[in-house]
């Protein structure tokens, strides 16, 4: 057993070493983190289905039963969401490792996935893949995102303004050019799935 040991500690820990350096794997991982308080704060409001149904019945059970609503309704905004935070978190993190400024990075990711998630059935705007569902999406979305703003700010290809203008202005502006080319490849994408796979691309 120990033999085995050594030879993994050998050959596996390197890779294991720089797989944790890589910036796109340890973006994920803080992201992941960082969604870990939301999933605790959500995961609160299982405690009363469960004891509810722990009882069965009695005046403690028709208390919890009566007001489940409002003692579970944390859980649509949080763990029902989830995959909603995590893209935000981890497109932060690898829009920090990258060093681009602010946080339009993020936001963009976000409507990077709403546009792949958030499908429009019947005029009304589903919300199936915004939680666990779609976090694989949303990791894909963050990363995509924060790759074209790494890619359009290394090579310049954004509108700078005078020095004049207020530095907040001039990220504003500084970020259309990304934010355009990320909404245009999102929308092609989304459209694609939907028109030749008649699946939205969570499902795929």
């Amino acid at each position: 057993m120990e033999k085995i040991q050594n030879v993994l500690m050998k050959y596996l820990m390197p890779i294991a070493n720089k797989l944790e350096q890589q910036k796109h794997i340890q973006a994920i991982k803080d992201g992941i983190v960082a969604s870990i308080p939301i999933i605790i704060v959500g995961s609160f409001c299982t405690i009363f289905l469960g004891i509810a149904n722990l009882l069965g019945s009695g005046p403690v059970y028709d208390f919890l039963n009566a007001n489940m609503g409002v003692l579970t309704y944390a859980s649509a905004f949080t763990n029902d969401m989830l995959a909603v935070y995590a893209t935000y978190f981890i497109a932060k993190t690898l829009s920090e490792k990258y060093d681009l400024k602010g946080s339009q990075p993020a936001v963009t990711a976000l409507v990077v996935f709403f546009i792949l998630c958030a499908v429009v059935k019947d005029g009304q705007l589903s919300t199936s893949y915004l939680g666990s569902t779609g976090l694989f999406t949303g990791i894909v979305a963050a990363l995509f995102t924060v790759e074209i703003y790494h890619i359009c700010y290394e090579r310049k290809w954004y509108i700078k303004m005078p020095e004049s203008v207020p530095p907040m202005v001039q990220d504003m502006f500084a970020a259309l050019v990304p934010l355009v080319l990320n909404t245009i490849i999102a929308v092609a994408i989304a459209n694609l799935s939907l028109t030749f796979g008649k699946v939205a691309f969570p499902q795929k």
